[in-house]
């Protein structure tokens, strides 16, 4: 069609459009592998797989992604652990046994969810309770992260500049500016606002 037909000022296509935006919304498409770029990661292992590390062991990648297949013969209970905080996962009983699987967080004091062969069941990752919250007086402050020779030859600039600010004034006349001292300031802030993947408790109830 053209896309003329796709003009939103037309009540048919802003339904088609709107339509597309909820089928969209409804789920996501996974890459099946082992790969980097695998969403759905496949898990091999037999019966003795009963505890699995979220966030090590799905190798290439760093991180386990949010759908998992069980698809060599496990079954049992397997514990998960180190989930990603505010991912929803998803677990596929694809084990040649027909026994079931039983996936929870170590320990099993946050719920279990039940897959019989060929089954679907879901995991949320939320924040541990035992953390201490942000802006606690136990929460650990940012550290800056070190940009090497840039940062420190950014720091000898904005101290210079500095300097001649302070001189200047004692002359009478108006302090220079010092963009080197501003951008360095504003970069130094935008790293410590950067925020480190955190760890979890996976609610299986």
């Amino acid at each position: 069609s053209s896309l003329s037909s796709w003009d939103v000022r037309s009540p048919a296509a802003a339904m088609r459009f709107s339509t597309c935006l909820f089928s969209c919304a409804l789920g996501s498409k996974y890459l099946i592998g082992r790969e980097m770029n695998s969403g759905a990661y496949e898990v091999y292992g037999d019966d003795s797989l009963t505890d699995f590390d979220l966030e090590k062991d799905c190798k290439p990648r760093n991180r386990c992604p949010p759908a998992l297949l069980f698809v060599g013969s496990q079954q049992g209970t397997i514990s998960m652990k180190n989930c990603e905080v505010g991912v929803l996962y998803t677990f596929i009983n694809k084990s040649s046994k027909d026994i079931g699987i039983i996936v929870q967080h170590e320990g099993g004091m946050w719920g279990a969810k039940s897959l019989a062969q060929f089954g679907v069941g879901q995991c949320f990752c939320y924040k541990d309770e035992g953390a201490a919250p942000a802006g606690s007086d136990d929460a650990e402050e940012p550290v800056p992260l070190d940009d090497g020779p840039a940062a420190a030859a950014d720091q000898a600039e904005s101290i210079e500049a500095e300097q001649s600010n302070t001189t200047n004034s004692t002359d009478g006349a108006p302090p220079a500016p010092a963009p080197k001292q501003q951008t360095q300031q504003t970069n130094t802030a935008r790293r410590m606002a950067r925020v480190p993947v955190e760890n979890g408790i996976l609610l299986c109830g």
